[in-house]
């Protein structure tokens, strides 16, 4: 298979009015595509994502008024108050969706989380526990169930639900360092700092366990 080869076009006079007037033309567009990418990406983001949680709110909102007996409604309503930070106002919401359905695990999940937000980590390891006994297989549910309990000081069975966690997602950085605290935590200087090292190496960039490292070295 041949290739041709292709000329190489005649080179074009531009006199230096003519230049001058391309870098200047080209500086105003570089500026105004600079303003335009920092209006969108940087200037005023809390601003924007802040109202779009608002718009959101609003929608959810509404969809509980017209379908009050979705525990879904609830627990998505609920959730735009966790992102506002309005945690108390969250709770309420999945709260009203057990009320609906006693066995709606995305209403215990999420309640557990809301705890853990208040540093209420007893009610968060009883409403978790709760969760994983709907979904035996949800990682992410065994994982805050064990932190809950590490909080607590109750580092052997934070060690047994992150263990779970650890079964079902042992690609996880963050499930390999809330292991290593908890060891820590316990005493066990060793473990904690195997754990550590195995967070690492799944992702060298993670920082909690890096920082962690370097407080036990």
């Amino acid at each position: 298979m041949s290739v041709s080869l292709r000329e190489r076009p005649a080179a074009q006079y531009i006199n230096p009015y003519q230049a001058w007037a391309l870098i200047f033309a080209s500086a105003l567009i570089f500026a105004a595509a600079g303003t335009i990418i920092g209006k969108t990406f940087f200037w005023n983001n809390n601003t924007g994502y802040e109202s779009a949680l608002a718009k959101q709110l609003t929608v959810a909102q509404e969809r509980t008024k017209t379908d009050p007996k979705s525990p879904g409604n609830w627990v998505n309503l609920g959730w735009i108050y966790f992102q506002q930070g309005q945690y108390n106002q969250a709770l309420a919401q999945y709260k009203k969706a057990m009320d609906i359905d006693p066995n709606y695990y995305p209403a215990y999940y999420n309640l557990g989380l809301a705890y853990m937000q208040v540093k209420k980590y007893d009610l968060a390891a009883e409403t978790l526990k709760k969760a994983v006994t709907l979904e035996p297989k949800s990682g992410v549910a065994f994982l805050n169930l064990g932190i809950s309990y590490t909080q607590l000081g109750k580092y052997d069975e934070a060690l047994k639900y992150l263990q779970q966690a650890y079964k079902f997602n042992s690609g996880s950085a963050e499930v390999l360092y809330q292991i290593g605290l908890a060891y820590e935590k316990s005493g066990r200087k060793e473990d904690a700092i195997y754990q550590y090292n195995a967070a690492v190496g799944f992702d060298p960039k993670y920082k909690p366990a890096r920082e962690a490292l370097a407080r036990l070295k």
